[in-house]
């Protein structure tokens, strides 16, 4: 309301500063061109300008109509339109114009008429005898401006078409969606409460404020003092396991714009991303030792990725700085040197350790505890299987017709199924173990939804 409000002033305030300047230069025009024609020093010069002073009038005058279809849009978006049309008839408003029928903008287009008549009784006037090829010259002139306009205006309108056109693609099936509120409606429901723990817990958080305390305290220590190491890896691996389930909860979000579009293969794909992100966050929060080389495995990554830039242009060693390529070089070599080492918080002394890629998933999942092991086979192995170039990926999305005839099995509700119910317990373990490794204390937050996820998936949808 406020909105339409402000800009039916806008639009009242810009045609009347509009009507004011045009006023204005109409009548310093009508006044020159008088001038000079009534000197008949250059009449067919003084004739010409005051052709474009009539053409220039009927362009206010239809520049006015056009902002006049803005306001009225502007003004009927407020809502008061009706009420004080009806009004505006009753007795006692001191208005008489609309008792004829007319409307405050068609007195505004008197102004513009004015001037137009102006300036063809002003050519009448002055035009000389025989006033045939004057007339045929302006008759060109208004064809001539005519055809302007019209070609201006195919220009807008294939622009707009083309915008409009562009405008016109939509992403996502509006039917799918429909469909998928009214399967889902009680996890919805569900979701809804669900997304305010997820708020208190996940959205806007940062690192423990302690923890940096912790490391300021043991900053005069030597970088490979035992107890430097504990702290550090306690902070990176606080720092790792956020983030991993911060883009676990985008991710669930993503499945479920996916789902929710009939595209079940492609939110199960994203469930195997999801269990892995959650699995590792929670491994590197209640194993600190191996956040080294989880962190520090980016500079791996980056030597990597200039090694292969390398092979595809042996030149652009000559085009890099080479302080920087041969800093990259050594936070590689650093990296790779300490991947499996690590610090034991038990004899407080440096030991030998599988690095954490080199762990499988499964494993990772078995030592955190049996609610994710429970879940690998659904969130990670057959999901992986589904995602990758393997012959369970095409075996399952064949289909086979009455006539015998295979073809690609375009139906993927069960994959949405499975990837929506393992998503939302995964989405509980997350949070739940988030609150516990950051002392949140929202566990009165978390009770209630893991006893409706319960009741959501077995009510609702028993065969999940």
């Amino acid at each position: 309301m406020n909105s339409a409000w402000e800009n039916w002033r806008f639009q009242v305030d810009s045609g009347w500063n509009r009507s004011n300047y045009f006023a204005v230069v109409e009548t310093v025009a009508l006044a020159g061109a008088w001038q000079v024609l009534d000197q008949g020093r250059h009449p067919k010069t003084a004739l010409f300008f005051a052709f474009l002073g009539l053409l220039s009038t009927i362009i206010w005058l239809l520049n006015d109509v056009i902002n006049h279809t803005y306001i009225l849009y502007w003004w009927r978006s407020t809502g008061q339109s009706q009420a004080y049309e009806s009004k505006a008839i009753e007795p006692g408003m001191g208005r008489w114009w609309p008792k004829l029928g007319l409307k405050y903008s068609h007195l505004m287009h008197v102004i513009p008429i004015i001037f137009i008549a102006a300036w063809l009784w002003m050519l009448g006037l002055f035009i000389p005898s025989p006033r045939r090829s004057y007339i045929v010259a302006m008759i060109i002139g208004l064809v001539f401006m005519w055809i302007v306009l019209a070609t201006l205006k195919k220009v807008s309108d294939y622009a707009r078409g083309n915008t409009m056109e562009s405008r016109s693609i939509k992403f996502g099936d509006p039917a799918m969606q429909q469909a998928f509120a009214e399967e889902y409606a009680g996890f919805l429901i569900e979701y809804k409460e669900l997304m305010e723990a997820i708020k208190a817990i996940m959205l806007n958080r940062v690192i423990n404020a302690s923890i940096r305390d912790e490391v300021a305290a043991i900053a005069h220590l030597p970088d490979d003092d035992p107890l430097a190491l504990a702290v550090e890896d306690k902070y990176k691996a606080n720092i790792a396991s956020f983030i991993l389930a911060r883009l676990a909860i985008d991710e669930f979000s993503e499945m479920l714009v996916l789902a929710s579009n009939g595209l079940g293969r492609g939110s199960i794909k994203i469930l195997r991303s999801m269990y892995e992100r959650v699995v590792t966050s929670a491994y590197v929060a209640q194993n600190p030792e191996v956040s080294r080389s989880l962190v520090d495995s980016t500079w791996t990554h980056h030597w990597k990725v200039w090694k292969r830039v390398l092979k595809i242009d042996p030149s652009a060693i000559d085009r890099a700085d080479k302080s920087q390529v041969e800093d990259l070089e050594n936070k590689a070599a650093e990296a790779q040197a300490r991947l499996n080492e690590s610090f034991c918080p038990k004899c407080k002394q440096l030991i030998q350790v599988h690095s954490w890629t080199k762990v499988p998933l499964s494993t990772m999942a078995g030592k955190i505890g049996n609610d994710l092991s429970g879940l690998y086979l659904v969130g990670y192995q057959i999901p992986t299987a589904l995602a990758h170039t393997t012959g369970e990926s095409i075996n399952s999305m064949m289909e086979q017709g009455d006539d015998g005839a295979w073809t690609y099995r375009m139906d993927s509700s069960r994959e949405r199924r499975q990837a929506l119910h393992v998503g939302h317990n995964l989405l509980l373990l997350l949070l739940g173990r988030q609150n516990d490794q950051f002392g949140y204390g929202l566990e009165h937050l978390l009770k209630p939804r893991f006893e409706a996820f319960k009741k959501v998936w077995a009510t609702h949808y028993p065969s999940a």
